[in-house]
């Protein structure tokens, strides 16, 4: 059995937080599209293989990249 625990949370809607959750939308699947495309199943090894191209494409602290990079791993091996 498995247990997934959660917590409802909310915000206010403004510019800012839209931008911020589109923006790692697109973050996380530019992950997966890179992973899938070469055949990339390791977080460390999509890390690094995506990791200048996305400090190019987008004007975020780094541990962006990496959560973006835990996720769309998480994703492909679920």
């Amino acid at each position: 059995m498995e247990i997934t625990l959660s917590m409802p949370f909310g915000y206010e809607r403004n510019d800012a937080v839209e931008r911020i959750l589109k923006d790692f939308r697109d973050m996380v699947n530019f992950c997966v599209n890179t992973a899938l495309k070469s055949g990339i199943t390791s977080y460390a090894r999509l890390r690094k293989t995506v990791y200048d191209e996305w400090k190019s494409k987008w004007n975020y602290s780094t541990h962006f990249c990496h959560s973006a990079c835990r996720v769309a791993t998480s994703m492909l091996k679920s």
